[in-house]
């Protein structure tokens, strides 16, 4: 884990061993040597996972560090002077199951999917409880060709983070070698000097693109194949130049209320390419609606938040035509 010393994993297992498991995030502060598992290192162990038996959620965790640490100080400083723990803490074993946790929580919504996968690739260098990729995958179905670890030599639509990102000087200029992820298994892609030059902006670290591009025969790599990329979009870019917006209207939903909210959410996200399409329905007819060019908006992962919060998932979706 990165950030976690030996000399903590050392200290941590040494006290765990002679004196049992720790309770809470509390206890294991009460107990550990803080000047060998200081905040960087609580902070290290809750983003990679390994503290998810400690506390209500790695939020909560996270929060509650400083107040963990006061707790603990408070409590050895007590202790080595003869007075009752001022927080009220029993003079217990530690890890005894007739323990008392006294330290009360900073109780935190949870991380969301993506702010707690991007931690765990912080501390761990990879994806442990699932993968980013997974939100977008029923929107990538509809346009890739294929999935990484299927790609052969021909054309292909492709789609995956950027798991490495390394640039060197070829004949022409800079070009890029990225290693592409897309949960399946990864691909090396190549970006010539032309293509980085253009498409450098998107070409970051752990972003989501999509590549249209040339597999080739690599005998060099493990794969066999590598990826010369001819066009890559971000996920944003490429609805904007090839997709439309699907919303569907019950009669429950087509309250003036709702149409109203839907109006602002629609007007907040204007200046983009997609179309909308409205499908309204009720118990005698129903019809397609096909918003005019004013409407175009840029469809974004926001506004797709706000309208599916608005109108149900199952209301809202993207359509491609590649």
């Amino acid at each position: 884990i990165k950030g976690v010393g030996k000399s903590a994993v050392e200290n941590i297992l040494s006290e765990r061993t002679q004196n049992g498991e720790f309770v809470d995030l509390f206890d294991f502060c009460r107990r550990i040597d803080s000047r060998k598992v200081n905040k960087r290192v609580l902070e290290a162990l809750i983003k990679s996972g390994a503290m998810d038996g400690l506390g209500p959620n790695r939020s909560s965790l996270f929060a509650s560090i400083a107040t963990a640490l006061q707790f603990a100080e408070q409590y050895n400083h007590n202790s080595k002077s003869g007075q009752d723990d001022l927080f009220g803490l029993e003079s217990n074993p530690a890890g005894s199951s007739d323990y008392k946790i006294t330290g009360e929580f900073k109780i935190s919504t949870n991380w969301d999917e993506n702010k707690r996968l991007v931690y765990e690739k912080e501390t761990l260098g990879f994806y442990l409880d699932g993968h980013p990729i997974n939100q977008y995958e029923p929107e990538l179905n509809k346009f890739i060709s294929c999935k990484l670890k299927n790609i052969k030599p021909g054309n292909v639509i492709i789609a995956g983070f950027i798991h490495r990102l390394r640039t060197r000087s070829g004949n022409r200029g800079r070009m890029a070698e990225i290693i592409l992820d897309d949960r399946t298994a990864r691909a090396n892609i190549t970006v010539y000097s032309e293509k980085f030059q253009q498409y450098r902006n998107i070409l970051v670290k752990d972003q989501l693109v999509i590549i249209m591009g040339d597999v080739v025969t690599d005998d060099y790599l493990e794969s066999g194949y590598s990826v010369i990329a001819r066009e890559i979009y971000d996920i944003e870019q490429l609805r904007n130049k090839y997709a439309f917006l699907n919303i569907k209207l019950s009669p429950e939903k087509a309250s003036k209320n709702t149409v109203g909210i839907l109006q602002q959410i629609l007007a907040s996200h204007k200046n983009g390419n997609s179309r909308i399409n409205i499908y309204y329905q009720n118990g005698n007819a129903s019809c397609n609606l096909k918003m005019g060019e004013k409407w175009k908006v840029l469809a974004s992962d926001n506004l797709l938040r706000s309208l599916k919060n608005t109108l149900g998932t199952d209301n809202v979706s993207i359509e491609y035509n590649i």
